[in-house]
Protein backbone atom coordinates (compact mmCIF):
# COMPACT_ATOMS: atom_id res chain seq x y z
CA UNK A 1 0.00 0.00 0.00
CA UNK A 2 1.03 3.86 -0.20
CA UNK A 3 2.15 5.65 2.02
CA UNK A 4 1.48 8.65 0.45
CA UNK A 5 -2.63 9.71 0.41
CA UNK A 6 -3.82 9.40 -3.18
CA UNK A 7 -6.28 11.88 -5.05
CA UNK A 8 -7.17 10.46 -8.29
CA UNK A 9 -8.19 12.45 -11.54
CA UNK A 10 -9.71 9.86 -14.53
CA UNK A 11 -9.90 11.37 -17.37
CA UNK A 12 -12.01 9.67 -20.53
CA UNK A 13 -11.12 12.04 -22.49
CA UNK A 14 -13.18 13.36 -25.91
CA UNK A 15 -13.12 16.45 -27.89
CA UNK A 16 -16.68 17.94 -26.74
CA UNK A 17 -16.68 16.13 -23.11
CA UNK A 18 -14.22 14.67 -20.42
CA UNK A 19 -15.96 12.08 -18.31
CA UNK A 20 -14.19 12.76 -15.26
CA UNK A 21 -14.06 11.12 -11.23
CA UNK A 22 -12.32 12.03 -8.55
CA UNK A 23 -11.09 9.31 -5.89
CA UNK A 24 -9.52 10.27 -2.58
CA UNK A 25 -7.34 7.39 -1.73
CA UNK A 26 -10.44 4.51 -2.88
CA UNK A 27 -13.28 6.69 -2.11
CA UNK A 28 -15.08 8.12 -4.72
CA UNK A 29 -15.43 11.95 -3.82
CA UNK A 30 -16.95 13.46 -7.36
CA UNK A 31 -17.95 13.03 -10.85
CA UNK A 32 -18.92 14.71 -13.70
CA UNK A 33 -19.45 14.81 -17.70
CA UNK A 34 -17.45 18.14 -18.37
CA UNK A 35 -17.70 20.37 -21.60
CA UNK A 36 -14.94 20.70 -23.70
CA UNK A 37 -15.26 24.54 -24.93
CA UNK A 38 -13.70 26.25 -28.10
CA UNK A 39 -14.09 25.14 -31.82
CA UNK A 40 -10.61 25.11 -32.61
CA UNK A 41 -8.06 22.74 -31.22
CA UNK A 42 -6.18 25.43 -29.33
CA UNK A 43 -9.08 26.69 -27.77
CA UNK A 44 -10.02 23.02 -26.91
CA UNK A 45 -6.63 23.07 -25.45
CA UNK A 46 -7.15 25.37 -23.21
CA UNK A 47 -10.26 24.66 -21.84
CA UNK A 48 -8.66 21.12 -21.11
CA UNK A 49 -6.20 22.65 -19.20
CA UNK A 50 -8.25 25.07 -17.40
CA UNK A 51 -10.95 21.72 -16.59
CA UNK A 52 -7.58 20.25 -15.22
CA UNK A 53 -6.12 22.82 -13.25
CA UNK A 54 -9.73 23.44 -11.58
CA UNK A 55 -9.72 20.09 -10.76
CA UNK A 56 -5.85 20.07 -8.91
CA UNK A 57 -6.74 23.11 -6.92
CA UNK A 58 -10.01 21.86 -5.36
CA UNK A 59 -8.79 18.50 -4.68
CA UNK A 60 -4.99 18.04 -4.85
CA UNK A 61 -4.87 15.96 -7.47
CA UNK A 62 -1.17 13.87 -7.50
CA UNK A 63 -2.45 11.58 -10.10
CA UNK A 64 -4.47 11.46 -13.28
CA UNK A 65 -5.48 8.61 -14.93
CA UNK A 66 -6.02 8.56 -18.61
CA UNK A 67 -7.95 6.22 -20.88
CA UNK A 68 -5.17 4.87 -23.25
CA UNK A 69 -6.50 5.50 -26.72
CA UNK A 70 -7.29 2.79 -29.24
CA UNK A 71 -3.99 4.26 -32.61
CA UNK A 72 -6.08 3.41 -34.87
CA UNK A 73 -9.75 4.97 -33.83
CA UNK A 74 -8.53 8.28 -32.38
CA UNK A 75 -8.51 11.21 -34.29
CA UNK A 76 -5.26 14.29 -34.47
CA UNK A 77 -7.55 16.44 -32.74
CA UNK A 78 -8.27 13.56 -29.80
CA UNK A 79 -4.67 13.14 -29.47
CA UNK A 80 -3.52 16.85 -29.18
CA UNK A 81 -5.85 16.87 -26.48
CA UNK A 82 -4.56 13.97 -24.74
CA UNK A 83 -0.68 15.43 -25.18
CA UNK A 84 -2.04 18.76 -23.38
CA UNK A 85 -3.58 16.65 -20.73
CA UNK A 86 -0.06 15.24 -19.93
CA UNK A 87 1.73 17.79 -20.35
CA UNK A 88 -0.57 19.88 -17.81
CA UNK A 89 -0.08 17.12 -15.45
CA UNK A 90 3.72 16.36 -16.01
CA UNK A 91 3.53 20.57 -15.37
CA UNK A 92 2.17 19.84 -12.54
CA UNK A 93 4.24 17.21 -11.22
CA UNK A 94 1.27 14.95 -11.20
CA UNK A 95 1.68 11.70 -11.78
CA UNK A 96 0.40 10.22 -14.91
CA UNK A 97 -1.49 6.76 -15.51
CA UNK A 98 -3.07 5.86 -18.87
CA UNK A 99 -5.30 2.90 -18.86
CA UNK A 100 -6.93 0.79 -21.90
CA UNK A 101 -11.03 -0.08 -21.68
CA UNK A 102 -9.82 -3.45 -21.73
CA UNK A 103 -7.71 -3.13 -18.84
CA UNK A 104 -10.14 -1.90 -17.22
CA UNK A 105 -12.65 -4.24 -18.12
CA UNK A 106 -10.27 -7.05 -17.41
CA UNK A 107 -10.37 -5.62 -13.17
CA UNK A 108 -14.05 -4.57 -13.20
CA UNK A 109 -15.76 -7.59 -15.47
CA UNK A 110 -12.83 -9.89 -14.99
CA UNK A 111 -12.52 -9.96 -18.81
CA UNK A 112 -11.32 -8.11 -21.83
CA UNK A 113 -14.69 -8.03 -23.37
CA UNK A 114 -17.88 -6.71 -22.51
CA UNK A 115 -19.97 -3.92 -23.55
CA UNK A 116 -19.88 -0.09 -21.88
CA UNK A 117 -23.40 -0.82 -20.50
CA UNK A 118 -21.68 -3.29 -18.44
CA UNK A 119 -19.12 -0.90 -17.44
CA UNK A 120 -21.86 1.41 -16.12
CA UNK A 121 -23.74 -1.42 -14.88
CA UNK A 122 -20.60 -2.95 -12.57
CA UNK A 123 -19.93 0.82 -11.61
CA UNK A 124 -23.19 1.57 -9.97
CA UNK A 125 -23.13 -1.84 -8.42
CA UNK A 126 -19.53 -0.82 -6.93
CA UNK A 127 -20.69 3.01 -6.26
CA UNK A 128 -25.33 2.65 -5.85
CA UNK A 129 -25.37 6.27 -5.29
CA UNK A 130 -24.29 6.86 -9.19
CA UNK A 131 -28.02 4.96 -10.34
CA UNK A 132 -29.85 8.10 -11.19
CA UNK A 133 -27.05 8.67 -13.27
CA UNK A 134 -27.58 5.67 -15.15
CA UNK A 135 -31.39 5.76 -15.28
CA UNK A 136 -30.73 9.07 -17.19
CA UNK A 137 -28.52 7.37 -19.53
CA UNK A 138 -30.93 4.23 -19.75
CA UNK A 139 -33.53 6.91 -20.99
CA UNK A 140 -31.32 8.43 -23.64
CA UNK A 141 -31.44 11.98 -21.61
CA UNK A 142 -27.78 12.28 -22.04
CA UNK A 143 -25.83 9.51 -23.97
CA UNK A 144 -22.32 10.86 -22.93
CA UNK A 145 -22.53 10.21 -19.51
CA UNK A 146 -20.83 6.92 -20.37
CA UNK A 147 -17.83 8.70 -20.30
CA UNK A 148 -18.26 9.78 -16.79
CA UNK A 149 -18.84 6.13 -15.74
CA UNK A 150 -15.63 4.90 -17.96
CA UNK A 151 -13.71 7.46 -16.35
CA UNK A 152 -15.16 6.18 -12.37
CA UNK A 153 -14.37 2.69 -13.42
CA UNK A 154 -10.81 3.33 -14.67
CA UNK A 155 -9.92 5.09 -11.66
CA UNK A 156 -11.25 1.92 -10.08
CA UNK A 157 -9.65 0.29 -12.00
CA UNK A 158 -6.43 2.07 -11.41
CA UNK A 159 -6.04 1.11 -7.61
CA UNK A 160 -4.66 -2.24 -8.73
CA UNK A 161 -1.82 -0.57 -10.90
CA UNK A 162 -1.31 1.93 -8.21
CA UNK A 163 -1.07 -0.53 -5.52
CA UNK A 164 -4.09 0.82 -3.29
CA UNK A 165 -6.53 -1.39 -1.39
CA UNK A 166 -10.13 -1.25 -3.20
Amino acid sequence: MTSKPLNILPINPGTRYLGTAVFRGTELYDWAMRVVKGSSVQEKEKSVERIILEYVDRYRINTVVIKKLHPHRASSNLRQLIEKIRRTASQGKIAILELSIEEMKTVLLSCESGSRRLVMNEVVERYPFLHAEAERMRRGKNPYLIRMFEAVGLGTASFRRLDVEG
